[in-house]
């Protein structure tokens, strides 16, 4: 009888197992299926293309856009990289700053292969959002336009 209930009782657990072993394979296939997915959306993304009139300005400097490298994002808001970089830093949370200045600043320092992960990361940090009409300016709508100082600089210049 004791090896009846120790035969059940492996019977039960190596049941169990079986189960726990099914669910990480669903797991574990679904996480495959999703970073498929997700490669494909970022290679249909990068194969995307817009078109700039000869004549387009950088958003934020207004020189003329094809001067220098630039971002175009998908709602048609332009910039010049290193415009767009100098934007950003004073706009992204400090972690994602600190991120982007130590890439920034480590991306000239290297060559071939690192150069290009270094850009990609880069790009992936400055490309995420426009700074004219994505989450960042949104979460930051309710932010004065100036500081204090500025403001009474500005009150103090009217007079």
């Amino acid at each position: 009888v004791e090896n009846g209930r120790l035969v059940v009782t492996l019977l039960r657990i190596q049941f169990g197992i079986m189960k726990v072993n099914s669910h990480v394979d669903d797991d574990t296939e679904g996480a495959t299926e999703s970073a498929k997915s997700i490669r494909a959306d970022i290679h249909e993304v990068r194969n995307k293309y817009g078109i700039i009139a000869p004549d387009a300005k950088c958003g934020l400097c207004q020189f003329p856009l094809l001067t220098k490298g630039f971002y175009l994002f998908p709602c048609h808001h332009y910039f010049h990289s290193n415009c767009l970089i100098q934007e950003l830093v004073q706009q992204l949370p400090s972690h994602q700053r600190k991120r982007l200045e130590e890439l920034v600043r480590s991306h000239s320092t290297v060559s071939g292969a690192e150069q290009s992960k270094k850009k990609e990361q880069i790009d992936d940090i400055v490309c995420a959002d426009c700074i004219f009409c994505g989450d960042l300016m949104i979460r930051l709508v309710d932010e004065p336009f100036f500081t204090e100082e500025e403001y009474a600089e500005a009150q103090r210049s009217w007079s």
